[in-house]
């Protein structure tokens, strides 16, 4: 993120085909807690959940590797996302 709105922000997509919520968390890779990814809805896009590349703070991250973790009830999908400036 450089704030050209640009490729400012990652979105995860998905079908929920459950009653379950749908969160997601983002997390440095000593696996500190870094931020909460946002959930949104467009027509276009259906839901997603999106990450910033702010932390809780609202200051945005150095950048680097990030862990992500997506959880639907008791599932959990992981991965990394790398910000890069």
């Amino acid at each position: 993120p450089n704030k050209d709105n640009i490729y400012d922000d990652i979105k995860f997509r998905y079908i929920n085909n459950t009653a379950d919520s749908v969160s997601g968390d983002i997390f440095d890779l000593q696996g500190a807690f870094v931020g909460k990814m946002a959930a949104s809805t467009s027509l276009d896009q259906g839901d997603y959940l999106y990450w910033n590349g702010k932390n809780s703070s609202g200051e945005l991250v150095k950048k680097g590797i990030y862990i992500y973790q997506l959880k639907c009830g008791s599932r959990v999908y992981t991965g990394t996302v790398i910000v890069a400036r």
